[in-house]
């Protein structure tokens, strides 16, 4: 039987067409290299992938470095932030992660093969600790032109007895 909290947060992700994913993740070293031997084990399952499917980013001179790629995607909701590109991760494909699924599949983990910074979405991160979405200010509000990122999302609204499997993955990362 599914847990409970992940039926939960399952449900916030239906309803927002994986708005989290719009612009790609930036990784750590460990994530592309786990990334890369997925993909470059298992070809026939990650056909989809552009050839450059972990390129290097930078954004807004806050952050830079290697990140997943991005595809062009038409959001349907009306309420898609205006703010975020018309994007989505290259491992995006009808609004589910395909690292994930790859994962389920083969009877491991949904969290094996993602990034990091994935897997404790949407907990936010001060100081090697980790909050819940609306407990601490949205760090990638950096004012009219980017009013922020976490809190323009359905899964701001979760609460910490909501996120019982992200805050336990923290631990254990």
């Amino acid at each position: 039987m599914k847990n409970k909290n992940i039926n939960k947060i399952e449900n916030y992700c239906k309803g927002c067409e994986a708005w989290c994913c719009y612009d790609g993740v930036y990784l750590k070293e460990d994530d592309e290299l786990r990334i890369r031997d997925v993909v470059e084990n298992n070809k026939e399952f990650f056909a989809f992938l552009p050839k450059d499917y972990i390129v290097y980013g930078k954004w807004e001179n806050l952050m830079e470095g290697k990140k997943t790629n991005t595809k062009s995607k038409k959001y349907k909701n009306p309420n898609y932030p205006k703010h975020f590109n018309q994007t989505t991760c290259v491992f995006c494909v009808n609004n589910k992660c395909m690292l994930q699924e790859f994962a389920i599949k083969n009877g491991e983990s949904g969290w094996k093969y993602k990034p990091k910074t994935c897997c404790s979405f949407p907990l936010q991160k001060r100081e090697e600790k980790y909050y819940e979405p609306s407990a601490v200010d949205d760090y990638c509000n950096i004012g009219k032109k980017y009013p922020g990122y976490v809190s323009f999302l359905p899964c701001y609204k979760l609460k910490k007895e909501d996120l019982k499997s992200e805050f336990e993955y923290t631990k254990n990362s």
